[in-house]
């Protein structure tokens, strides 16, 4: 009787004990310190802290991320003088992390901060101006896997926020930063699907690189309107997802000595073909069909999801 007692009890209490295992699940990552870009003249010291307690603050609200304390990355941030997300991968960067046992590191480098304004005609008096502020705010975020000391994803984040009412600068300001939080978000979603191993819908798999393969249909124009990828199976795998998919074609070009990805153009995904990806062009055209006649290397990435 006593072993049939202990035997309910421990079917009973099985449910919290795997629920108390899952919540030790977490995945550990340190969050670096942002940094301001030296070809920046638009933003300061301010912004950066501010951008970086935003990203900060929703890792927090994550139940399934442990936070850990910051250890004394400053200075060997500061020394190394970053201007790329490549420059944190560095061997003290990386060991600092094992050692603390953290399995992904955060990183933030602001490139643009900047509010102007406009006088406009108000739309519901049209005899009376108003103020309307715009905010442009322009950063590099990115994860690495202290595993294997690799980027697992680096990609731009742009966002331009019109106050159209003319309220003031801080309502744009607000906006742009809520933006760029949703930005997060979606790379946030990115890091917890490596760490459990459901990349399906949208893997990002630095073995193989997406690449333009060609035009698939053009226009009567010329224009392409349809593109060919490779990474059919492997990058994006065939399935009702695929097809939320957007891409990013980007051209790389140097502004003042520093390097950065431009985007020329958007893709979506309409139809997986075995290892080909059929895309349709929704933005870009011309710049794309006249990057394929170049043979321009163009950097193909996907859209984190929002």
């Amino acid at each position: 009787m006593m072993f049939r007692s202990l035997f309910l009890l421990a079917i009973i209490m099985l449910p919290a004990i795997t629920k108390a295992n899952q919540k030790e699940e977490k995945v550990s990552l340190a969050i670096l310190p942002f940094v301001l870009s030296n070809a920046s003249a638009t933003a300061n010291k301010g912004n950066v802290a501010t951008i970086q307690e935003t990203v900060a603050m929703e890792f927090a609200d994550k139940s399934k991320f442990n936070v850990l304390d910051k250890p004394k990355f400053d200075k060997i941030v500061q020394d190394l003088k970053i201007q790329s997300s490549e420059d944190f991968l560095n061997s003290k960067i990386i060991k600092q992390a094992k050692q603390m046992g953290a399995r992904f590191l955060v990183t933030g480098l602001v490139s643009e901060y900047k509010m102007t304004w406009s006088e406009k005609t108000n739309p519901k008096k049209k005899k009376e101006k108003i103020i309307s502020y715009l905010c442009s705010l322009k950063m590099s975020f990115a994860i690495i896997d202290v595993e294997t000391g690799k980027l697992l994803f680096d990609d731009p984040i742009n966002t331009t926020s019109d106050d159209a009412n003319g309220s003031d600068s801080l309502s744009a300001s607000r906006k742009a930063l809520s933006d760029m939080h949703n930005e997060v978000k979606a790379q946030i979603k990115n890091i917890g699907d490596v760490a459990a191993g459901n990349t399906n819908d949208a893997k990002d798999n630095r073995d193989e690189d997406l690449k333009i393969l060609g035009v698939d249909k053009a226009d009567k124009k010329g224009l392409p309107e349809t593109i060919l990828l490779n990474g059919g199976g492997t990058i994006i795998k065939d399935g009702p997802d695929a097809k939320k998919i957007m891409i990013s074609v980007c051209v790389p070009e140097t502004v003042a000595g520093y390097k950065r990805d431009k985007e020329i153009g958007q893709l979506k995904v309409a139809k997986v073909e075995n290892e080909v990806v059929i895309c349709e062009v929704k933005s870009g055209a011309k710049e794309i069909g006249d990057g394929i006649k170049a043979k321009t290397a163009f950097i193909v990435k996907i859209i984190p999801k929002k």
